[in-house]
């Protein structure tokens, strides 16, 4: 890696810092974990507020979603639930803000 470029973010780092500001936004969050009783793919955060709920996938810069992600995602979407995939706390920001306050995300 060339002198004085910087390293991505561990997703764990990711996952915090969207955890963060989740709440500091006002919503309840809950980080899901991959265990036996889960379900394969299920998106990494929960989030809710106000009767409304969230998914988002945690992925490091330039990362994808596996397959099962994919299709978990797919899944949510298809019951109504937003989904998203974040690489940067901000996107959490832009992305699920209420709608009258949602903003275009660049």
């Amino acid at each position: 890696m060339p002198e004085g470029s910087k390293k991505p973010p561990l997703e764990k780092t990711i996952t915090n810092n969207v955890m963060a500001i989740a709440k500091q936004l006002g919503w309840w969050v809950m980080k899901t974990h991959g265990t036996t009783y889960s379900l394969r793919g299920i998106p990494d955060v929960l989030v809710i507020r106000d009767g409304r709920s969230a998914w988002m996938e945690v992925k490091r810069p330039g990362e994808e979603p596996t397959k099962a992600q994919v299709h978990r995602m797919r899944e949510l979407a298809d019951a109504g639930c937003p989904v998203c995939v974040v690489t940067r706390p901000l996107m959490h920001v832009i992305f699920w803000r209420p709608s009258h306050e949602r903003t275009v995300a660049g």
